[in-house]
């Protein structure tokens, strides 16, 4: 199997899980709140989600940063971006994390289906080393 199809079956498959589990996560816990009321849904954080995905994206293919040379780097990155994530209203997350797996799988398929992967993402060595 050629790296791009690699890289776009297993983005792309990770991205429907997150789907499925963000919409799962949202429905149990609307069945087990005490007091149902109005559905808590933020269009401006779905869409803040899904741009951040991009931008993670696009950081993550092509290796801005050195982000992922660098076990150091990847780990600084996580943390920062989990304590900008934190700051958000609870009420709202699962609506950022909705837009978020939105937005990877967009940017997959608009850079995998629509127009080629980036060059630095497919000479990247990680899970997907080639066997020699």
């Amino acid at each position: 199997m050629r790296t791009e199809t690699k890289v776009l079956v297993f983005e792309v498959g990770m991205a429907l899980f997150g789907l499925i589990a963000v919409l799962s996560g949202r429905r149990l816990q609307r069945q087990y709140d005490e007091i149902p009321g109005p559905e808590a849904f933020s269009l401006r954080q779905t869409i803040s989600g899904a741009i951040s995905a991009v931008v993670l994206s696009y950081t993550d293919d092509h290796d801005i940063g050195g982000i992922r040379r660098s076990r150091t780097r990847q780990l600084l990155f996580a943390i920062g971006w989990n304590l900008l994530v934190r700051k958000l209203d609870p009420e709202f997350e699962w609506s950022f994390g909705f837009g978020s797996v939105l937005g990877t799988l967009l940017y997959r398929v608009w850079f995998g289906i629509v127009r080629p992967i980036p060059e630095p993402r497919l000479n990247y060595r990680g899970f997907l080393r080639r066997r020699s």
